[in-house]
């Protein structure tokens, strides 16, 4: 895990945070409950859901395969367009 000192309250916040954060943690959050709990959904998909209840937004961005990107900030890249598609 990556520490920041990044929280994000709001939406507006969150999309914000998702393109400054280090690309770790982007990575971090997208794949630690994805891989290693088995949970089949992301932090940024969790939390989407179940603070905002953006379900619709939650499943679109779980569709994103972490594994179709060479880097970090291919992911990154893939997660915000999703993000703006939906949320702005």
């Amino acid at each position: 895990m990556v520490e920041t000192k990044y929280v994000a309250q709001t939406l507006a916040e969150f999309l914000d945070l998702v393109d400054a954060v280090p690309g770790e943690s982007i990575l971090y959050h997208f794949v630690a409950r994805w891989v290693l709990c088995g949970a089949g959904r992301n932090d940024f998909s969790t939390w989407l859901d179940k603070d905002f209840g953006l379900a619709d937004v939650a499943d679109e961005l779980s569709s994103v395969d972490p594994l179709a990107f060479n880097g970090e900030e291919a992911l990154r890249e893939a997660v915000l367009r999703v993000l703006k598609k939906r949320l702005l």
